[in-house]
């Protein structure tokens, strides 16, 4: 029982460390929830912030998860990758639900990510390039998120069947944090259906 404690709390507490807020903060002294699309995430910050505050946020997103993971990984993930299955998953809930912000956080974009390349790498170049080219023929930041989370489950599924050693919890995980972005981008969803979502740069 300790481990699953230790593997949910820990990383819960690391991702709840919401850096869009620190850094918007120690720039402005605003709030970046009350700037521009009032979303504590990366792209908020490039559009309110700039580019060099925006990236920087970004980074330190996928860090913070890939860190937290690759933690627990050390400590317990040897034989048993469930935990830090389950260490990816809360990481990702205390970035959109932090414990220091009065849980509004991002919408797990970067942290996902981040989450991503801790666990296996194959998984993040596939998100990475879907992202890249979703973004640069449409660019719309939210619609490249919503694909990439889409594609995660889509490829463990190819790795599963390829034989390689991937846990079918893996394949929960998959499905559970890219469902989590999806939904947290359900008001992005509803401007790009409706036309009036903006694009990158505007």
């Amino acid at each position: 029982m300790m481990k699953y404690t230790v593997s949910f709390l820990l990383p819960y507490l690391i991702g709840s460390i919401s850096f869009s807020i620190i850094v918007t903060y120690f720039i402005s002294k605003k709030d970046i929830r009350s700037m521009g699309s009032n979303n504590a995430g990366g792209t908020n910050v490039m559009r309110s912030m700039g580019k060099t505050a925006g990236i920087s946020v970004m980074v330190l997103d996928i860090l913070k998860c890939t860190v937290a993971v690759m933690i627990i990984r050390m400590l317990y993930g040897g034989n048993d990758p469930i935990f830090y299955c389950l260490a990816g998953l809360s990481c990702m809930l205390g970035h959109m639900f932090p414990l220091f912000f009065k849980f509004k956080g991002g919408k797990g974009v970067a942290c996902g990510a981040g989450m991503v390349l801790a666990v296996d790498w194959r998984a993040f170049l596939i998100l990475i390039g879907i992202f890249a080219i979703v973004l640069i023929l449409s660019r719309y930041v939210s619609l490249a998120s919503c694909l990439a989370a889409a594609s995660y489950p889509i490829s463990v599924f190819i790795f599963i069947i390829s034989k390689t050693a991937y846990p079918v919890y893996a394949m929960l995980l998959a499905v559970l944090t890219g469902g989590m972005v999806i939904y947290m981008h359900r008001d992005n969803i509803k401007r790009l259906i409706k036309g009036t979502e903006r694009r990158l740069g505007k």
